[in-house]
């Protein structure tokens, strides 16, 4: 794992014991990649561009960390209900 790639949040979503159950992420690349070269890691990634989006395990952000084309992981926050007030 690179864990320089790897932001607070989803660091310590990593760090529950037991293990984190799938999380919603944002993949930042170094460059543009095509959506095969993110599946051949086994991480169905949605979005275009140098930021996508994927639900991972612990296992996938271990392999996602070390390719050089990734920048950075990030866990996404949860939103509530648009009319919370």
């Amino acid at each position: 794992m690179d864990w320089s790639k790897v932001d607070a949040g989803l660091a310590a979503a990593l760090a529950d014991d037991p293990p984190a159950p799938p999380m919603a992420v944002f993949l930042h690349l170094t460059e543009p990649v095509e959506p095969e070269r993110i599946e051949e890691l086994g991480v169905d990634a949605a979005g275009e561009g140098l930021v996508r989006t994927a639900t991972v395990s612990p296992e996938d952000v271990d392999r996602l960390s070390e390719q050089a084309w990734v920048s950075q992981l990030r866990l996404s926050r949860s939103l509530g209900p648009l009319d919370r007030a």
